[in-house]
């Protein structure tokens, strides 16, 4: 290892600041021996961060750059997996331990909770990044190595549950467990916890697995992607029980301050006609009174595990994981960190300036994508449309098809996201609120993919584009330069006579000039879907 490393190591006397210092990775012979050394002495982490003369000048790199001092502790954590610990049997067991056995080695991930991940934690907002990349690896790292171990380790588990407790307490605009739930890593690991009730029995307890639950089903109904119908079908059960178990647990703290006198056991329970035929369908008796009441809310509490697992299941994906990593735009063109995400009200504010309608079609290549892992440049293409930079950059406004006339400004475009990755969008003017007679301009995404897969929907709409009026062809093409931001253009609205002929283009049919040119039964749909406003969504 580095020199300066070591001369830090010989003034503090740990050797894990030699390897969080170093500029080069251990070998094989430095991991072991420092494992030897921190699994029979806790000492070791329990003094890393400790305040103290000596210790002064490491606790201060470690709060001032998280990302570069905490990244060789996560490596070295997934290195004890790889490099001491055996490779796990299909039943989870560990086969041998060299050193330690599993009471033993789980030590190393249960010191590094108590003595760096709560600490950290707990430091002001001002003195450590809580949010940084290289505190949250070593969050995921920490779990990737407590997990496996948890599974047959045979000491208590507390200290795994006051780490995921603590997670849930963090502040919700933090995100961290919707880091680790919706990566790859982290999905797999919290995925196997989940499907052992024992092992989710002794580390969650029923307001964590609520809170993860809650977070969970946040996230599922806010991303732009499908996950699936069984997820869906889980968070509208999840809704369901958790109203009824709340109707319930209030009416029994009711029932306690009214009647603190005499016995409650018999008061009566009141549970609306909706409530009991989910309870009927969930095979969960109706309760009447305060103790049938009980019963019902450990049933309720019983089941929690289970729709969890199926949320969970429907990951990793990729939207959701960008989600809390990247930056959001309001309405209004502000641009917001992770720290002020809190502020926004509705989560599902637009991308841009001009408002982004997908088609059915488009909505289930973006539901592919997300399986393909190409999402996060679509979006990142669609964030370049929606702030109105087709002017500005050319891999946003490509020809389609042959080449048409260039006296008339045509709305159909292709945008490339990679090399045989586009996007078949146009220009349009679309009214968000139905109940207001308003009109403004939008984008309007077609179909996403490879160039032969967008030919029948570019023929369809090339076909359509003839038949608007003559005041819907205007008015999707008045450009409107953005002053804030160089090379965009920005939305123009339309009411009342401006907005006169822009209606009817909604509902135009029309005919082909020859049998050749009629439309198959599949591009009808495609062009009917893509037309309708109700037809879409907004993004």
């Amino acid at each position: 290892m580095a020199q300066t490393s070591s001369i830090i190591s010989w003034w503090t006397g740990n050797p894990l600041h030699e390897l969080m210092l170093a500029t080069s990775p251990p070998s094989t012979r430095d991991i072991k021996d420092l494992y030897k050394a921190i699994v029979n002495d806790e000492s070791i982490i329990a003094t890393l961060l400790e305040t103290t003369p000596r210790n002064y000048h490491f606790r201060t790199a470690v709060l001032a750059d998280p990302n570069k001092v905490l990244s060789n502790l996560s490596s070295f954590l997934r290195s004890i997996q790889s490099v001491i610990l055996p490779e796990t049997s299909r039943n989870g067991k560990w086969l041998t331990l060299p050193e330690a056995s599993a009471d033993k080695a789980i030590r190393i991930p249960e010191a590094f909770t108590k003595h760096v991940l709560f600490p950290l934690a707990n430091q002001p907002a001002e003195s450590f990044d809580i949010e940084s990349y290289g505190y949250q690896d070593l969050i995921l790292s920490t779990l990737e190595l407590y997990l496996p171990l948890a599974t047959c380790a045979t000491v208590s588990l507390r200290d795994l549950r006051d780490f995921f407790s603590k997670l849930m307490g963090l502040p919700e605009h933090i995100q961290v467990i919707e880091r680790i739930a919706t990566g790859e890593v982290g999905a797999r690991l919290l995925t196997s916890l989940l499907d052992n009730n024992s092992l989710t029995r002794q580390i969650f307890t029923d307001d964590c697995l609520y809170l993860f639950g809650h977070r969970l089903a946040k996230l599922i109904t806010n991303c732009i992607a499908s996950h699936g119908s069984e997820s869906e079908d889980a968070i509208s059960v999840w809704s369901k029980s958790e109203d009824i178990r709340k109707s319930l647990e209030d009416q029994l703290q009711r029932i306690k301050e009214v009647e603190k006198t005499r016995s409650v056991e018999g008061a009566v329970i009141e549970v609306n006609d909706d409530a009991k035929h989910f309870l009927r369908l969930a095979r969960i008796a109706t309760p009447y009174n305060v103790t049938t009441a009980k019963n019902t809310i450990q049933g309720l509490l019983e089941r929690r595990r289970e729709k969890v697992y199926t949320m969970l299941s429907s990951y990793p994906c990729s939207a959701c994981h960008a989600r809390p990593l990247g930056l959001m735009k309001t309405p209004y063109g502000e641009v917001l960190g992770p720290r002020q995400k809190d502020v926004l009200e509705d989560i599902n504010a637009p991308f841009g300036v001009f408002p982004i309608y997908v088609s059915e079609a488009a909505m289930r290549d973006l539901k592919g994508s997300r399986m393909d892992g190409n999402l996060p440049p679509i979006l990142a293409t669609l964030q370049r449309l929606a702030d109105g930079l087709w002017e500005s950059d050319k891999t946003l406004s490509l020809s389609v098809g042959k080449s048409r006339p260039k006296t008339v400004e045509f709305l159909l475009r292709v945008a490339q996201w990679a090399d045989n990755g586009y996007i078949l969008w146009e220009r349009g003017v679309g009214r968000i609120d139905e109940k207001a007679d308003k009109w403004t301009q939008i984008v309007k995404i077609i179909r996403i993919g490879p160039r032969n897969d967008l030919k029948g929907a570019a023929s369809a709409a090339c076909m359509a584009e003839s038949t608007y009026t003559k005041e819907y062809m205007q008015a999707s093409t008045i450009k409107i330069p953005n002053p804030n931001q160089s090379g965009g253009l920005i939305p123009k609205t339309f009411m009342g006579d401006d907005a006169v002929g822009l209606e009817e283009t909604q509902t135009l049919t029309f005919k082909p000039s020859s049998e050749r040119q009629k439309l198959t039964a599949n591009d009808a749909l495609i062009l009917h879907k893509t037309l309708c406003t109700d037809m879409v969504f907004s993004l």
